[in-house]
C-alpha cells in the first residue's frame, strides 16, 4: 500500500506540473530545392503536426529537382521533394523511386510553373524565343518539359535556344544582368520578378504542358518520394507525413496571410510583393494517383524526354493503405 501511495503521488505532482512522457521521435533527413512548398513543411513544424506523427524532421537544401533525386539516392536524405518531372525521370532510369504525396497538381486555371521573356528581350512569343538564351532550372527538370512541350506547340524546337542553368532564386538575377532572356520561373519568384521594376516580365505561356482545359487534364507538379526500401521500412512514417502535410494546407488555406507571412519572413519578400503572390496549393488530399502521374509520363514521352512510356502504377505509393 506504501509504495501504491507514493506511485499515486508521483503521478498527481507530474499532472501539476503539466510533465507529459517523453516519446521518442523518429528522425528523418528531406531533401528540398528552395520553393514554395518549403512553407507547408514550415507550417507544419509551426504547429507541432510532425511532432504529432512522432516525426522529427531536419531539411536539406539543394538547388534543383535531380539534386533532390540524387541526394535521396544515395541515402544522404530519407526522402525528399522535388518537381514531378525529375522523378518520373530517374524512375525511368531504374532508379527505385516511388511517390507517396503529390503536393502539386496543376488544373487549367491553377499553374504551378510558367515560361516568362524579360521585357528588354523584345520576345513576345514562344516562336520568338528562337536564337533567344533560356534560363533553365536542370535538364531533365520541369523546365525542359515546359520547353519541349510549348516550343513544339509552337514550332521551335528545344535545340533553336541557347541555354544556361541556374535554381530558381538566381533565375531573376541573370535576367537583371542580361545573361538570359527567358526563363521558366515558380512562385514566389515570379511575382518577385512582376514587381521588381527591373526585368518587367511578359509571360509567354503557363503550366507544365499547354492546352490542359482542352485535353481535360490535370498534371502532377510536385511530390514527395523516396525509394521502395526505404518505404517498405518506414510506411507509417510515410502516412504521417502526408496527414502532416494535409493538415498544415488546410490550415494555411483558412487563412492565406499565414502563408504570407512565411513569404516575408523566410523568404525575405516585401509585403506587397508576398500580398501578390499567386499561391499554388494541392487543398485535396494530396494522395498519388496512377491515372494522373500517366498524364505526366505521356507527356514527357510525347515531347521525347523519354523513349519508351512506364507504367505509372509502378510509380505511386498509398502509405495509407
Amino acid at each position: 500500500m506504501r509504495k501504491s501511495g507514493l506511485l499515486l503521488g508521483a503521478a498527481a505532482a507530474l499532472a501539476v506540473l503539466n510533465i507529459a512522457p517523453a516519446f521518442a521521435q523518429q528522425k528523418v533527413k528531406v531533401a528540398y530545392l528552395r520553393a514554395g512548398q518549403l512553407v507547408t513543411h514550415w507550417h507544419a513544424e509551426k504547429l507541432g503536426l510532425f511532432k504529432k506523427e512522432g516525426i522529427e524532421t531536419e531539411i536539406i537544401n539543394v538547388n534543383n529537382g535531380p539534386a533532390v533525386a540524387a541526394a535521396v539516392a544515395s541515402g544522404s536524405a530519407d526522402f525528399g521533394w522535388a518537381g514531378a518531372v525529375p522523378i518520373v525521370f530517374a524512375r525511368a532510369q531504374n532508379q527505385p523511386f516511388k511517390v507517396f504525396a503529390t503536393t502539386g497538381l496543376e488544373t487549367s486555371d491553377n499553374w504551378a510553373v510558367y515560361i516568362i521573356a524579360s521585357g528588354r528581350s523584345g520576345v513576345k512569343s514562344i516562336a520568338d524565343l528562337k536564337g533567344k538564351t533560356f534560363v533553365m532550372n536542370a535538364v531533365g527538370a520541369v523546365c525542359e518539359l515546359q520547353m519541349r512541350a510549348h516550343f513544339k506547340k509552337a514550332g521551335i524546337r528545344f535545340e533553336d535556344v541557347k541555354t544556361i542553368i541556374a535554381p530558381f532564386p538566381q533565375m531573376a538575377p541573370n535576367l537583371e544582368l542580361g545573361n538570359g532572356d527567358a526563363t521558366c520561373p515558380i512562385e514566389p519568384f515570379l511575382t518577385q520578378m512582376q514587381l521588381g521594376g527591373k526585368i518587367n516580365p511578359v509571360i509567354l505561356a503557363r503550366g507544365n504542358v499547354p492546352d490542359m482545359a482542352e485535353k481535360k487534364i490535370s498534371v502532377p507538379a510536385d511530390a514527395y518520394f523516396a525509394t521502395e526500401a526505404w518505404l517498405a521500412k518506414n510506411q507509417k512514417v510515410a502516412a504521417g507525413i502526408l496527414r502532416a502535410v494535409v493538415a498544415a494546407n488546410k490550415d494555411l488555406a483558412s487563412d492565406m496571410n499565414k502563408y504570407r507571412q512565411y513569404l516575408i519572413s523566410e523568404f525575405k519578400m516585401p509585403k506587397e510583393q508576398a500580398d501578390a503572390v499567386s499561391i499554388f496549393m494541392n487543398r485535396g488530399d494530396q494522395v498519388a494517383r496512377a491515372a494522373e502521374w500517366q498524364v505526366l509520363v505521356d507527356a514527357m514521352v510525347d515531347v521525347g524526354m523519354m523513349k519508351q512510356k512506364i507504367d505509372a502504377a509502378t510509380l505511386v505509393f498509398n502509405p495509407a493503405n
